[in-house]
């Protein structure tokens, strides 16, 4: 009687060891979908650069890489954080950038996720449009981002659109 009450308990351990280990492996937890999607005509280098140019002329935003996924040989995905800082607002801006491909080509674009957004000076936002205050913090990121990097940058051939 003892041995199968200590069989059963080591196998339902190693079911759920199992199971865990599947969990987690498989992606299935804490997956956001997008608050939004951009395309972005250009590789990751060149968007990085002209985001610290932005940011190097603009002393309200702030621009680091915070992570990346893949190698030099595969598809990289790179995870970056925006901020708007000034006397009246502090925002936070948290994006997924996928790069399809290595290429160089600027014909082919690039997909930028809006994973989630956060006015910090309210201690609003979040991983979804579903808080008041979500619109006001969007109408900064458009102003201060998206349309300099497409007035500034369009002779580069560069371009952010919003993805439908």
């Amino acid at each position: 009687m003892i041995k199968k009450i200590l069989l059963t308990a080591v196998i339902l351990s190693l079911v759920t060891v199992v199971a865990v280990f599947i969990y987690f492996i498989s992606g299935i937890s804490s997956t956001y979908q997008p608050i939004e999607k951009y395309q972005y005509f250009g590789n990751f280098s060149q968007f990085s650069e002209n985001m610290n140019k932005l940011s190097s002329t603009n002393n309200d935003i702030f621009f680091k890489i915070k992570d990346t996924t893949g190698d030099n040989q595969t598809a990289s995905t790179f995870y970056v954080e925006i901020e708007i800082r000034n006397n009246k607002n502090y925002f936070q801006y948290d994006l997924k950038f996928e790069q399809a491909n290595l290429d160089n080509q600027l014909n082919t674009y690039k997909i930028i996720k809006l994973i989630c957004v956060f006015d910090k000076s309210k201690n609003i936002g979040g991983y979804s449009k579903d808080f008041k205050g979500y619109e006001r913090i969007m109408d900064a990121f458009d102003s201060s981002i998206l349309r300099p990097l497409n007035i500034n940058y369009a002779n580069q051939g560069l371009k952010v659109s919003q993805q439908h």
